[in-house]
């Protein structure tokens, strides 16, 4: 276990464009203040004078101790199909199908779903932003979304009990994305990540934010992305950023509502350490599964709990083949999810 380097971040935040670097900074210093060692901004594709915000997407660097990632979010011509690209440096603009941004992009770029059912009314409308092109192919899918999860019950009616409840009434993954996730797996790798779609709030709006729930700092407390990586981030953002993007797309990685209760010492994989979450195993090892709180712990099985546990560690001999993953709560809560170990032999 030892020979794997953690470190943990949040993906899916967004600014305003107009800021440029002044409020890349403000975030920057905001993540640090969180503790998270990244932090993955996705700029949605500018409508108009596109070429005129592109150096957006080189903002690539350390700032203080964090790393900041400057990448796009983009979607087809009927506002669907929502795509996180990282690791291009020109934007890709709103195409009638999102299949035709796919076939542009760079073979080693990651490609990310984000809230493919999600959906909310908080103005009273109903507004969609599911994804519908399952057939093209991506590298991971946005499992648990803290705006979505958040907002898909609030509307202008319940907003004051829903803002001043936040975030103790996340409810984890929605379980149609979950299944989805299931479902895909058991066809290629898929990578699980936690995004927060948070946008900054307008400055006249700021006064009635008592709690403070809509700052930068304040998400990044709460869903965070902790990746294993094979080798120490050195200090040189481009080499780090490759190994970030790299372990996003292999799935060496977990999520986890921090707010809960710290998740860094969690730990899903072989007993020795010789593969974890995101790897292929070999059937015939044990697993085990370490968690720095007691909590329900439970080993799930091409979708289905094969075993449940309340404690702090769990020890399991596989003898099937499948994708195991597992989901840890706390106090009744959904706190942590692993990426799956993919046992196809023995």
């Amino acid at each position: 276990m030892s020979r794997y380097y953690r470190v943990k971040g949040c993906i899916h935040i967004h600014f305003p464009l107009n800021l440029m670097e002044k409020e890349v900074e403000i975030i920057s210093k905001s993540a640090e203040k969180a503790g998270v060692d990244f932090a993955i901004l996705t700029s949605h594709v500018p409508e108009r004078n596109a070429a005129r915000y592109e150096k957006i997407l080189k903002f690539n660097k350390y700032y203080g101790k964090t790393l900041i990632i400057s990448e796009q979010e983009t979607n087809d011509s009927h506002k669907r199909n929502h795509l996180i690209i990282a690791g291009e440096e020109k934007w890709y603009g709103k195409k009638e199908n999102i299949e035709e941004i796919m076939k542009q992009l760079n073979k080693d770029s990651l490609k990310i779903v984000v809230h493919p059912f999600g959906s909310h009314r908080l103005f009273l409308k109903r507004k969609e932003y599911k994804w519908t092109q399952w057939k093209v192919e991506f590298d991971c899918i946005e499992v648990w979304s803290l705006l979505f999860d958040w907002a898909s019950l609030t509307n202008p009616f319940n907003l004051p009990y829903r803002y001043f409840t936040f975030p103790d009434n996340l409810r984890g993954p929605d379980e149609k994305t979950i299944s989805k996730w299931d479902e895909i797996s058991r066809e290629r790798k898929i990578t699980g990540i936690a995004g927060l779609d948070i946008h900054k709030i307008p400055f006249f709006l700021e006064i009635f934010d008592i709690k403070k729930n809509f700052l930068y700092e304040t998400a990044f407390k709460i869903l965070r992305n902790h990746l294993f990586l094979e080798e120490s981030l050195s200090g040189n953002s481009e080499q780090d950023i490759k190994k970030i993007l790299l372990c996003l797309k292999k799935g060496n990685l977990y999520f986890a509502n921090d707010y809960l209760m710290n998740s860094d010492t969690f730990y899903f994989g072989e007993e020795n350490g010789d593969f974890i979450m995101g790897d292929y195993g070999k059937v015939g090892s044990r697993i085990v599964i370490k968690i720095p709180a007691k909590g329900r712990i439970t080993l799930i099985r091409n979708g289905k709990v094969i075993e449940e546990k309340e404690g702090e560690f769990l020890k399991y001999y596989i003898n099937e083949k499948g994708n195991y993953r597992t989901v840890v709560y706390y106090n009744g809560k959904p706190w942590i999810f692993s990426n799956m170990i993919y046992f196809k032999h023995g």
